[in-house]
């Protein structure tokens, strides 16, 4: 996850300073960002965006109770601003008070008596309301909660971010590749990201997988810990995953996270797979590498540098290799992969001795 992702930093922001109840203020969070969001593409100036706002409230939200929004209304989308009895966590609201959607959010907090007393009160709100197209919407992690038959919609967070996220697809495709987006897409963007570190999001395992790629790939993670404890990295090592919009790792933290080896996969299968070896070590890294340049000439043309963290990822590309060459038995490969992780850490204490040299 990009460290700039706003919605997250403002979350562990909220997080480091608020002493109110977690569960409470993790569903207020949520609540605010997508009402953000929507309220964001609503107002956009271009009418595009618009459309794309009023088609995303009627996938979630209107079109499981039985009417639809068009273009031609005004609407409002207004998150909950004070506590009270009845008073809901979101309401979507037509300006001629024709259409009322009424939501409740949970995230973490369960649906008990105490919840459906509250969505009771909300049945009684929209049972005295005069817009003709009304409905209740709860939604949940997994949209499975009980709600003791209370007349409602409801829908899961991982229903609610894929769709989030398959628009996000179209309104990238739509403004291009140039990295320009609007507020909305960017928003939506950021809002995205979010969902998926607070394991809110998941994306639906394809047909690719199969017995064969499985056992590859535990046989893999097991040479990749015979490395690391072979070169002493680590006497334990400690699986760790990370998922992005295209790419996905997975592999170990080793060295109490000095070090990580891992295998980053993109959604295009025809981009071949890279095994990264990577240096964690922030402060030294600040001390002796300015710009990627300075790190490619230590570390040679493989190698990257993130300078937000900052971090250096140098990748091997097991094809180009010889890895999987039907000549290179399971001790050619794990020597691949040694010699690789051998001449990563070689560099690098070149380039620590050298720093100290220079002082």
């Amino acid at each position: 996850m990009d460290e700039r992702d706003m919605f997250s930093l403002l979350f562990k922001w909220a997080k480091s300073t608020k002493r109110r109840d977690d569960k409470t203020e993790n569903e207020n969070y949520c609540t605010q960002g997508l009402t953000i969001v929507l309220s964001q593409l609503l107002n956009d100036a271009a009418k595009q965006y618009r459309s794309d706002a009023v088609r995303l409230m009627n996938s979630l939200f209107a079109d499981r109770i039985g009417f639809r929004f068009n273009m031609n209304e005004k609407i409002a989308v207004e998150a909950q601003k004070k506590k009270g009895r009845g008073i809901p966590d979101l309401a979507i609201k037509t300006e001629n008070n024709d259409k009322l959607i009424i939501i409740e959010v949970k995230v973490d907090s369960p649906v008990d008596k105490r919840a459906l007393d509250s969505l009771n009160e909300y049945r009684k709100t929209l049972s005295r309301d005069k817009a003709r197209n009304k409905g209740l919407v709860l939604i949940t992690r997994f949209g499975d909660a009980r709600h003791d038959n209370i007349d409602l919609e409801q829908i899961s967070w991982l229903t609610l971010a894929g769709v989030l996220r398959r628009a996000l697809e179209e309104l990238e495709r739509r403004e291009g590749s140039d990295g320009t987006k609007t507020a909305g897409t960017y928003l939506l963007g950021q809002f995205c990201e979010f969902l998926k570190e607070a394991k809110m999001s998941l994306e639906k395992v394809n047909s690719q997988i199969d017995a064969l790629s499985a056992h590859s790939m535990i046989s893999m993670l097991a040479m990749l810990e015979a490395v690391c404890k072979e070169l002493k990295l680590a006497k334990k090592l400690s699986v760790g995953r990370a998922q992005y919009r295209e790419e996905s790792w997975l592999g170990y933290k080793c060295s109490g996270g000095k070090y990580s080896i891992g295998l980053w996969g993109d959604k295009n299968t025809k981009k071949p797979i890279q095994l990264y070896f990577e240096i964690h070590e922030k402060d030294r890294i600040r001390r002796i590498f300015k710009s990627e340049e300075q790190v490619r000439n230590q570390f040679g043309d493989n190698a990257e540098f993130w300078e937000d963290e900052p971090a250096i990822g140098c990748k091997l590309n097991l094809k180009s290799a010889g890895f999987f060459e039907d000549e290179s038995d399971e001790a050619e490969q794990t020597q691949i992969i040694k010699n690789f992780v051998k001449q990563t850490l070689k560099k690098w204490s070149e380039a620590k001795r050298a720093k100290t040299l220079n002082r």
